[in-house]
């Protein structure tokens, strides 16, 4: 049986916007930047791979297992050469990835919790920080959320204090069958996104966009399978988050729909 895949739409035309060919021999050779990615060790080779949207792939100082541990999340960036012999169709098709030029080392992305049931909307957490918005969008309806390897990759944003350290959280419910809501005809399930402020920063405020990784295959595996036998084609994510808080009130806001499309298992 092939290993199932499953990448949001809006991964994918993000993947597509950053995509830039390198001078020289441009029909053989990519550059990608900031990439979402994550470390699996391969056990046929041995080795740390790293699994992207565009697919797996190596360079050797993954094998520093210090610094590379399975199931850490990067922002990776990476110069593609086809014309490497360890990338030719028979090759990477032996190896099973890509062995790929670091244009940077691999920023470390940090882990947020998730719970799989809805944390109580009413309730205003202490230090609970309020958010511009819960993800960064790229224009034209498009948002910066990853899928790789069952963790979500979400880039938020805020204004806080200079130094200010934050936690973060996404909640849902895990009962696939209640929780999905139907939207101008679309299956849309719904995460909740909230933040907490572990150390008080000091002034000036400033702007901040971090990423964070949640791990969610399990729902996003039964959300694939339930619309699977609904003969669906599609389904969406819609993130909640709380964007003002007066007087220990929170106002709550949702980010647009971002879409996946429904795999089945090869």
């Amino acid at each position: 049986m092939k290993k199932k895949v499953l990448y949001g739409a809006t991964f994918l035309v993000a993947i597509m916007m950053m995509f830039t060919s390198c001078l020289g021999d441009g029909d053989n050779q990519i550059s990608l930047n900031n990439q979402p990615g994550v470390i699996r060790f391969d056990m046929k080779t041995f080795k740390n791979v790293m699994d992207t949207g565009y697919g797996p792939i190596y360079n050797p100082i993954f094998d520093n297992s210090s610094n590379f541990q399975e199931g850490g999340c990067y922002l990776v960036s990476f110069t593609l050469n086809q014309d490497r012999v360890e990338n030719s169709n028979g090759q990477a098709a032996a190896n099973g990835y890509y062995t790929v030029d670091l244009l940077a080392s691999p920023t470390l992305i940090e882990k947020g919790m998730t719970f799989s049931s809805i944390r109580d909307t009413t309730e205003v957490y202490p230090d609970e920080q309020a958010l511009t918005s819960a993800i960064v969008s790229s224009g034209e309806g498009q948002y910066m959320f990853f899928y790789v390897n069952g963790y979500a990759f979400i880039q938020s944003y805020f204004t806080g204090l200079n130094k200010q350290e934050t936690a973060w959280e996404l909640s849902y419910n895990g009962s696939v069958s209640s929780s999905m809501v139907e939207v101008d005809g679309k299956h849309v399930y719904d995460l909740y996104l909230r933040a907490t402020i572990t150390k008080e920063g000091s002034t000036p405020s400033e702007d901040f966009a971090p990423i964070n990784a949640y791990y969610i295959k399990g729902y996003v595996d039964q959300i694939n399978q339930a619309e699977q036998n609904n003969s669906a084609g599609a389904f969406y994510f819609r993130i909640n988050y709380i964007k003002s808080i007066k007087d220990g009130v929170a106002t709550w806001g949702q980010s647009g729909l971002m879409g996946f499309g429904v795999t089945k298992e090869e």
